[in-house]
């Protein structure tokens, strides 16, 4: 079994939801307990931060040595310039790129601005590139775009240098069914690109993102994004420890997810911060 990657984004998209706000002191501790539980990613920063915050994150990502740090930023100059002077210094950083639902739809209306979000996309995931070995690229709201042209954007930022490409089930709609079937028809498009390392991120407004990783992984996908016990916006982001504990008990994914602790993964939702989530 090929190995599976965690990336944690407690400490990004999980803060976003109205009930978690964790202190500079227990965000520390959440990333320094994620590391020890063996998480390969922990994605600490978006490039919309206000200045303080994006400071903090900055004094905890230099805390940290074996997970790779992430910083997450849309599609445009400034904010590549500003994710890249993030994780300047880092010793394993990673940009995660993303193209907005709002600019997806508009380019399926508009060949001209296809043409220009297109051009956009080369250049910045190829500066992203020759900066950094990691790059991710995410369209969101994969799950409910038009199959051939996500296949088309994805072909796109693969040949610009994505290293990583993930799929956003945005508003957590997706059954593990369409799921599956999206991945294979993906797989299918993009058979003459070369390897992707495919993620999902799920959210959980339905009960179904655990299952729907799950059906991911027996697709191919190497990496699934969520947080510590669900927390995030709206009906929550995929829940780690209920993935970790699933792919543990299913003899196919067995293997996969030998570097992860999951005592101690479970043991972070014990701390001050995410106490209300138990």
């Amino acid at each position: 079994m090929n190995r599976i990657g965690f990336l944690d984004t407690t400490l990004r998209d999980g803060e976003l939801s109205p009930d978690f706000s964790p202190s500079a002191a227990e965000r520390l501790r959440i990333a320094r307990a994620l590391e020890d539980a063996g998480v390969d990613v922990i994605e600490l920063a978006s490039t919309a931060d206000d200045e303080e915050r994006f400071a903090d994150s900055k004094r905890i990502a230099g805390r940290l040595q074996r997970s790779t740090v992430c910083c997450i930023a849309p599609i445009g100059d400034a904010e590549l310039e500003k994710a890249c002077a993030f994780l300047d210094g880092l010793p394993r950083p990673r940009i995660h790129l993303y193209l907005d639902a709002r600019s997806i739809r508009a380019l399926e209306a508009d060949a001209d601005l296809r043409e220009q979000t297109f051009a956009s996309m080369v250049a910045i995931i190829g500066r992203a590139r020759r900066e950094l070995a990691e790059v991710e690229f995410s369209p969101q709201d994969a799950t409910r775009t038009d199959s051939r042209t996500l296949a088309k954007i994805l072909r796109v930022a693969l040949d610009a240098g994505a290293t990583v490409v993930n799929i956003s089930d945005t508003t957590g709609t997706a059954t593990p069914r369409e799921i599956a079937s999206l991945f294979d028809s993906l797989s299918a498009s993009l058979e003459d690109s070369r390897e992707a390392n495919w993620s999902l991120h799920g959210h959980n407004h339905r009960g179904r993102a655990a299952d729907n990783a799950l059906a991911a992984l027996q697709r191919g996908v190497v990496q699934i994004e969520g947080t510590i016990n669900g927390v995030g916006p709206a009906g929550g982001n995929t829940n780690l420890i209920d993935v970790a504990a699933m792919i543990k008990a299913d003899e196919r994914l067995q293997g996969g997810l030998e570097h992860i602790d999951l005592r101690r993964l479970r043991k972070i939702g014990s701390l001050a911060g995410l106490r209300g989530f138990l």
